[in-house]
């Protein structure tokens, strides 16, 4: 079992954390007459595109804590599913859609600069941290990973189960490649070579796990799934040493803000048709992420984490009957856009500081 001293010394009090969030308050921007389907800050966060039902993607700038619109994308035509932005270019940007195209986007141009055809309907897709690899996700259980600088597929794997969700860590090259899937399980690939065969095969959650979040400065991530447990594992040991469980509601979407201090959660409860979005106590802990690791000799062939169960205390909560579908934490500030759908419009909601 790992030694937790190391994150103690510098973990704020849950108290001062506490009354922190009770000085944030949360704006209201109606950005669309359609929900919400994804949104994602650039690297600097200076701006915050938006991909919605109504097949477009909208682009933001943030001044304090205001959004204002500066372009509309359009060339889609099906809902707008995922959205990435290059983590090194910040004018570039990728979309997908349920109209089987991935569409490259210039920001700083203001158009479209390639669109390609898949055989399948897209859900999600994400690059590796230095950008150099794309990964996509289908509907067939399968990964497609393109090389972006060629712009050809260079690998794909196929999956037993539904890809929930995957992520690579936040190591300089994306050494490991997790993936969540519809029976609880998190594998562990390779992040570099892509090899099918994954290294380790994490065992938690009993139902599927809907959701990953890396911390940006790779000491751990989170799993969440239908069985209501928020997971958080060691990035290094690949074990759990806390798990939240705080409701009976399926977690749908996980986030981590830029200095590892807080987890913000999306869940739903089915029987009374509600969302929540919450934010939990994450960890710090002072450590470079670009240690180099021999990925293929550190992880086992299966893992089973038993970390203690800790109700964490929740720093903020917020419930609506409408949709919430996505949010991501500002890559600088503590702000937490998230969004979906409120009173048949499509709505973003920013917790910020008063101050």
């Amino acid at each position: 079992m790992m030694n937790l001293s190391m994150f103690l010394d510098v973990q704020p009090k849950a108290q001062s954390q506490s009354e922190i969030f009770k000085t944030y308050k949360l704006t209201d921007f109606p950005v669309n007459k359609k929900r919400i389907c994804c949104l994602q800050w650039n690297k600097s966060g200076s701006k915050l595109a938006i991909g919605s039902y109504d097949t477009t993607i909208k682009m933001f700038s943030l001044d304090g804590y205001g959004l204002t619109k500066t372009q509309e994308y359009k060339g889609h035509s099906d809902q707008v599913e995922s959205l990435a932005w290059h983590p090194t270019n910040e004018s570039v940007f990728v979309t997908t859609s349920m109209d089987k195209t991935i569409r490259i986007w210039d920001a700083k141009a203001g158009k479209q600069v390639r669109s390609d055809k898949t055989k399948e309907e897209n859900l999600s897709l994400t690059f590796n941290p230095d950008g150099n690899i794309l990964g996509v996700s289908n509907i067939q259980e399968e990964l497609c990973f393109y090389d972006f600088r060629m712009w050809k597929i260079i690998k794909q794997i196929k999956f037993k189960n539904e890809v929930n969700d995957f992520t690579w860590d936040k190591s300089a090259n994306g050494q490991a490649l997790l993936v969540a899937d519809s029976s609880g399980a998190i594998s562990v690939f390779n992040g570099q070579t892509l090899s099918s065969q994954p290294l380790a095969t994490l065992n938690y959650h009993y139902t599927p796990c809907n959701s990953l979040a890396v911390d940006p400065n790779n000491n751990y991530f989170v799993s969440g799934g239908s069985d209501s447990l928020i997971c958080l594992w060691d990035m290094q040991e690949f074990i759990t040493f806390n798990t939240i469980s705080n409701n009976d509601f399926k977690v749908l979407a996980l986030n981590i803000s830029y200095d590892g201090q807080y987890i913000a959660s999306i869940s739903e409860d089915d029987f009374n048709k509600k969302f929540y979005v919450e934010v939990y106590e994450g960890l710090t802990k002072n450590k470079s992420n670009e240690e180099a690791i021999d990925i293929d000799s550190q992880y086992s062939s299966s893992s089973n984490g038993f970390g203690g169960l800790n109700t964490k205390q929740t720093l903020y909560s917020y419930s609506s009957s409408s949709s919430k579908i996505c949010l991501q934490w500002h890559p600088k500030r503590n702000i937490l856009a998230f969004a979906g759908e409120e009173k048949n419009e499509g709505l973003v909601h920013l917790l910020h500081p008063t101050v």
